[in-house]
């Protein structure tokens, strides 16, 4: 776990997702899971050098067998061989299925706790892989499936029997076992024979050691397995994912198919097939977790092993059953020695790194090939071993500790993402507080270049309009040419320019239509007194119209020059102004009824050509037409957005 928290953050600076009383209370947990396993898997092997088996029960450690296909009992005079029990023996190897009997004696006392007279006893038999019958002083006490012509059958489970007074009697009694198998092996372990309150308990925990948690483990490593695989297969660069998922379907798969009970006859390829293929793959995925976990992938070490687990399974689905002697005990060999480099270079490296993570894998997988040496030594009969399968309860516990190692590592992948995404969120508040100032600056700055043109160009309209103005009635004054009524026409028009500019730059109130009003008032009586009617209309006014300083300004002055025009060359009695609002665009048009530039000739005057330069500053439209009587001007501006208001009708 160390070592993964370390690489973590080597990588994206993750932080600790458990603390270190955290990780101990877990990694103790796994401790005392191994140990309980342990003391669980010893229980059934030193029950018997814990209790005096006189006063306690009955062991019957020698028999004697026969191979056999005879259904009775044979006599006493007959071929049989002794044998120590637990016993193993080889199938004769022309044989298909071949029946066994073997019978063993036991004494019973006169009176006593063993006593099959004053209480009921029990037979208990801790493994009869073949399945068969029991028989106790000639009576039937006792029946299991046995393999016969159309099913093969193979028991991995203890079995209780009662002995019924009535067939035992004071003294010698024998008991015998008959089975058919196809097993390469026998496998017939010691009995006992006692009363229930001593045999059912260890009945019970040999059921709960080798039946029981095996079903749980198959059930857990399946489901699990396939969640994992799930998770793999939505983000299949995470290599180890695949690796545990497979490891633990294959796990779950090789349990649940070896200790299938009764198998048709016609499966039975297929049926040992699955387990040759669940048992490698199982192995493989384990190994080559452990390498890369170990940091050495070894990849011509890892094909090679896939090599040989492939072979070896056609070898099998093409020989079929004659091959599964040589499957079982020198094709399975090679695999121990594959887990064995396994772990020698998983414990190099945990001795290098001495993290917590590297150790626990460590004493698993020490435990689990422990266990797995113990399994074949048991299958191949050496050393003389009690008759019980344990690998079961090892590679649940390295399943355990991979699971845990790769959720480890999922936690710190997490926290690495959400020490980044805090991080980035941290950045981000620091880029947003320099952006709003850098904007606070840029609007200030704005703000001043906005002052800067606005005074410039105030400056260049009282240049443009009251200066220029004001000079031309200068130069006409000074000629003397100018009468008393021309020069106040002259200033007239300087002060209305003037108005015009105060008018427009009104800074609290950009709207358009008070400047419009003000205009209207001084127009409406410079034209009466040319003998001029202005007649105002507007269609659909807003309450209020903004359109901007400069574009307002704009608008007034081309309507004074428009309406100069008209006072100056028209000759009109009467002139109409109308104003058209409309949500995208303002029209403005001015009618007069004068005869105009047509009827003097002048054309396209200058003032023409200054009112169009001052509506595509604005981008705004002006088109000038001559009618039969006067003339007309119109001017179309475009809005920005839409003037929430209630319209005004004129």
């Amino acid at each position: 776990m160390r070592f993964l928290i370390r690489q973590a953050g080597r990588t994206g600076g993750a932080k600790r997702i458990l603390p270190n009383w955290l990780e101990w209370i877990v990694w103790s947990a796994i401790a005392l899971f191994l140990t309980w396993s342990l003391v669980q898997v010893g229980r059934p092997m030193l029950s018997h050098a814990t209790a005096p088996i006189a006063s306690a029960t009955i062991l019957i450690e020698t028999a004697e067998f026969m191979a056999t296909d005879a259904t009775t009992l044979p006599p006493e005079d007959a071929r049989w061989y002794p044998a120590t029990l637990p016993h193993r023996v080889n199938k004769p190897v022309h044989a298909d299925l071949v029946g066994y009997w073997y019978k063993a004696h036991f004494i019973l006392p006169p009176a006593g706790p063993l006593s099959g007279i004053t209480q009921p006893l029990w037979l208990y038999l801790p493994r009869l892989t073949g399945g068969g019958t029991v028989y106790v002083n000639g009576a039937l006490v006792g029946a299991m499936p046995s393999a016969d012509a159309a099913t093969h059958v193979r028991l991995f489970y203890p079995n209780m029997f009662l002995l019924p007074p009535s067939v035992l009697h004071v003294g010698a009694n024998h008991v015998a076992l008959h089975f058919s198998s196809r097993e390469p092996r026998t496998s017939v372990s010691a009995f006992e024979i006692g009363p229930e309150r001593l045999v059912r308990p260890v009945f019970e925990r040999r059921q709960f050691v080798e039946t029981t948690t095996a079903e749980i483990a198959t059930g857990i490593c399946l489901m699990t397995g396939l969640g994992v695989m799930a998770f793999w297969l939505r983000r299949p660069q995470e290599q180890n994912y695949g690796l545990l998922a497979l490891a633990l379907l294959f796990w779950g798969l090789r349990t649940l198919v070896m200790r299938w009970p009764v198998v048709p006859i016609a499966y039975l390829v297929e049926w040992r097939l699955a387990y040759y293929i669940a048992h490698s793959g199982f192995i493989v995925a384990i190994s080559i977790f452990t390498l890369h976990f170990s940091q050495q992938p070894k990849p011509r070490f890892q094909r090679l092993m896939i090599g040989y687990a492939i072979t070896g399974c056609l070898v099998f689905a093409v020989i079929g059953t004659p091959a599964r002697g040589v499957m079982d005990s020198y094709w399975q060999m090679p695999f121990l020695l594959c887990g064995a480099y396994c772990l020698a270079h998983l414990l190099w490296f945990a001795s290098r790194e001495r993290g917590r993570a590297s150790l626990a894998m460590g004493l698993a997988m020490l435990l689990a090939l422990g266990l797995a040496i113990h399994d074949f030594s048991v299958q191949e009969g050496w050393f003389h071993l009690s008759d019980i399968y344990l690998m079961h309860l090892g590679v649940p516990v390295l399943l355990l500790v991979m699971a845990g190692m790769v959720s480890q590592r999922l936690l710190d992948s997490l926290a690495s993402a959400e020490s980044a995404n805090e991080q980035l969120a941290l950045r981000v508040a620091e880029r947003e507080q320099e952006l709003a100032l850098s904007y606070e600056r840029l609007s200030e700055l704005q703000r001043l270049h906005g002052a800067t043109e606005e005074r410039q160009r105030i400056m260049r309209d009282m240049h443009d309009g009251v200066g220029t103005h004001l000079l031309n009635t200068i130069a006409i004054v000074e000629r003397g040419s100018a009468s008393r009524i021309d020069t106040m026409a002259l200033l007239q028009e300087c002060l209305d320019d003037m108005r015009l500019v105060i008018d427009s730059l009104a800074p609290d109130d950009p709207d358009l239509l008070p400047a419009l009003g003000s205009f209207r008032f001084r127009m409406q009586a410079r034209l009466a007194r040319a003998g001029i009617s202005l007649h105002w209309h507007t269609h659909g006014m807003p309450e209020s119209l903004e359109v901007g300083t400069h574009a307002g300004l704009q608008v007034l002055r081309i309507l004074q020059e428009a309406l100069a025009d008209v006072l100056k060359h028209a000759r009109a009695v009467n002139v109409t102004i109308d104003l058209h609002y409309t949500a995208d665009r303002l029209l403005i048009r001015v009618v007069d009824d004068g005869p105009g530039v047509t009827a003097n000739g002048s054309g396209d005057g200058i003032s023409l050509v200054n009112m169009r330069n001052r509506a595509e500053q604005i981008g705004a439209v002006l088109t000038f037409e001559h009618l039969l009587t006067g003339t007309s001007l119109q001017l179309e501006i475009a809005l920005p957005s839409p003037v929430a208001a209630n319209a005004i009708l004129g």
